[in-house]
């Protein structure tokens, strides 16, 4: 079974520093972490967001695949909604 590891980039507040927010826990597909990303979106501000999958199914060994990445940031640096 695969596993699907999300990351974004947030900020807390319009004037916060981004920062980078990876999930401690995997998920088993890949609309399972499009939903995570839909709901942080709603709650969070949230410029990036990324699903990486592990071919040894962990982060801390094998090779990392990006398979989904969304920037929310247009070209004049406005944060788009949903």
């Amino acid at each position: 079974m695969q596993a699907y590891w999300v990351s974004l980039i947030v900020r807390n507040t319009t004037i916060s520093d981004p920062y980078i927010c990876s999930l401690y826990n995997s998920v088993s597909s890949l609309e399972e972490a499009l939903e995570i990303i839909a709901e942080k979106r709603k709650t969070i501000i949230v410029l990036s967001a990324w699903v990486d999958v592990f071919d040894s199914g962990k982060p801390a060994s094998g090779k990392k695949t990006t398979i989904f990445h969304e920037c929310y940031v247009n070209a004049v640096g406005n944060v788009l909604k949903n």
